[in-house]
């Protein structure tokens, strides 16, 4: 299965490089939160990877706003310096992962997949569940008349 995730960079240049680093997976770099809204609203995509600092709409604005597009995409925010604040309102926002502080590629990467796996294993299960509907069985032969 290829993955179509949204980077949204702003000004983090180990977000914008993002791309290069995954495997099997066909990502696009975005220069805003509106255009991920937009991209969303169009081709839902299976995780946003945003900064939280973005200019205009923040990180934080895009979590707050995505649940009302209807769609299970999996959100990661990354605040490159510590930020309490932003942790616990992106954890109200339902945030699939925050990134708090200052990162290793490997562990940028890490947090990618596992949103990615997330989002293929409740897709898997939504199809499950989704089974076509059972057809009613054919009418009983009325009775003959005496």
């Amino acid at each position: 299965m290829a993955y179509h995730p949204l980077i949204v960079p702003g000004e983090n240049e180990e977000l914008r490089a993002l791309p290069g680093q995954l495997a099997d997976v066909e990502a696009r770099v975005l220069d805003s939160a509106n255009d991920a809204l937009w991209e969303v609203r169009n081709s839902p995509s299976e995780v946003i990877i945003a900064d939280v600092d973005l200019p205009g709409m923040s990180g934080l604005d895009l979590a707050e706003i995505l649940p009302n597009f209807g769609v299970p995409t999996r959100v990661v925010l990354w605040s490159r310096t510590p930020n309490n604040r932003a942790a616990t309102e992106a954890t109200s926002h339902g945030v699939h992962a925050f990134l708090n502080g200052p990162l290793s590629t490997s562990e940028l990467l890490d947090a990618v997949y596992q949103a990615l796996r997330s989002a293929a294993a409740a897709l898997a299960a939504a199809e499950e569940t989704a089974a076509p509907p059972t057809p009613e069985p054919p009418p009983a032969p009325a009775a003959p008349v005496p």
